[in-house]
């Protein structure tokens, strides 16, 4: 007698291209921020790409990106479910503890420093630093809900 499991098909199902993805997200957030000087949008763009490259590596589904632009301030969100409440109070701290630091910059050219001595492989943790030491964004963090919301915000000069 055959077994039941010897006619089964595979499972084959495509995976979506999370470079296509963060290429889109990129496109679409210069496209809308257009209108603004070049650093400035730049700067976004980086930003944007960053927090969603974080959703997508440690946060779960769904997940959401926002850019807000008023008189004031450019504003980028990214919001996505908790698929781990230990990552996720591992990102709100390290978000804090970037906000606690005099000199957000010189944290960033730091952890720079520190890359270039270490073996390559394992994670850089270099993102959000580079939010706030490249892009000059403020970053805050908070868990609500089991959503993760990243928000990064720059004064419009």
């Amino acid at each position: 007698m055959q077994s039941p499991l010897a006619n089964r098909a595979p499972l084959q199902l495509p995976l979506p291209d999370v470079w296509a993805l963060l290429a889109g997200v990129r496109e679409q957030v210069a496209r809308h921020l257009a209108w603004v000087d070049d650093d400035l949008r730049q700067s976004a763009v980086m930003v944007a790409s960053e927090l969603v490259e974080n959703a997508v590596k440690y946060g779960g589904r769904p997940a959401s990106l926002k850019v807000v632009v008023d008189d004031h301030t450019v504003c980028v969100e990214v919001r996505s479910q908790v698929s781990s409440e230990s990552a996720a109070r591992e990102t709100v701290a390290r978000v804090e503890a970037i906000r606690a630091a005099p000199d957000r910059h010189a944290l960033y050219l730091e952890r720079m420093r520190a890359l270039l001595g270490a073996p390559p492989g394992g994670s850089m943790q270099l993102g959000l630093l580079r939010i706030c030491g490249e892009g000059e964004f403020d970053l805050a963090c908070h868990l609500e809900q089991n959503q993760l919301h990243l928000i990064a915000t720059r004064e419009l000069s």
